[in-house]
This record gives C-alpha cells, sequence and structure tokens, in this order.
C-alpha cells in the first residue's frame, strides 16, 4: 500500500503506478526467474505466448525492457495448452 500512496501524494498517475509496477515484474520475471544476464540474449524476435500477452501494455512493456519484437499470435492464450496436448 505505501508502494502505491507515496507515489501518489508526489503527483504521479495511476497510470504510471501501474506502468512502473509492469516493468518491474516483467524485468524480475526476465533476470531473476528466467536468468537472463542480457535482454539481448532473447533474441531480435520473441513470439510470446500465454493469456497474460493478450494485455497490450504487457507486450509494449515486454519489448520495451527487452529491447526486441514480440510477435503475438491469434492464439497465444492457448498456445501451452496446444503444445501440451499435442505431445
Amino acid at each position: 500500500n505505501s508502494n502505491v500512496s507515496r507515489p501518489k501524494k508526489e503527483g504521479a498517475t495511476v497510470a504510471d503506478i501501474s506502468a512502473g509496477r509492469l516493468i518491474l515484474l516483467l524485468k524480475i520475471a526476465l533476470f531473476k526467474v528466467i536468468k537472463i544476464t542480457n535482454a539481448s540474449d532473447l533474441g531480435k524476435h520473441v513470439v510470446v505466448q500465454g493469456g497474460t500477452f493478450y494485455n497490450d501494455a504487457v507486450l509494449r512493456s515486454f519489448e520495451k525492457i527487452s529491447g526486441c519484437r514480440a510477435v503475438r499470435p491469434d492464439i497465444a492464450g492457448i498456445m501451452g495448452r496446444f503444445r501440451c496436448s499435442t505431445w
């Protein structure tokens, strides 16, 4: 709660706070969970999957952090399930 209250008092908009939190979450996923050392390790073009990437803000933030072009197929939300069901 204090992570949101203080920036609001300092004049940050809800959009700015949301964007900052989203970028932080993506950085944690890439650098702490996946453990890449540099965003360029991903390559120049990445195909994303999962329902989370239906959100344009997530897709654009991912592109901004990674410095690559992210391709989101129309079936991004079911690709993991589709891939697993074909095994």
